[in-house]
């Protein structure tokens, strides 16, 4: 999936050089939304990455997250 297409299935990304915390809205509504938030992945990185690298892997947790969630019946 694109960066596009899991944000409106409400998840998004903050990033920092040692990791990123993936969220995704309760229901699953694109932000903003008035929903509660709940983070759903947190990857620490081994050694800094530049921005665009941590972005990538954030996006990368949010799709394998947005897979385990549609397998398990709770997309």
């Amino acid at each position: 999936m694109t960066a596009d297409e899991l944000y409106a299935k409400g998840y998004t990304l903050r990033f920092a050089a040692w990791g990123v915390s993936v969220y995704r809205t309760i229901d699953g509504s694109p932000e903003p939304s008035d929903e509660a938030v709940e983070c759903v992945k947190q990857v620490h990185f081994e050694r800094p990455l530049r921005e665009d690298e941590a972005v990538v892997r954030g996006w990368e947790a949010a799709t394998a997250d947005y897979v385990m969630r549609r397998l398990t019946g709770g997309a």
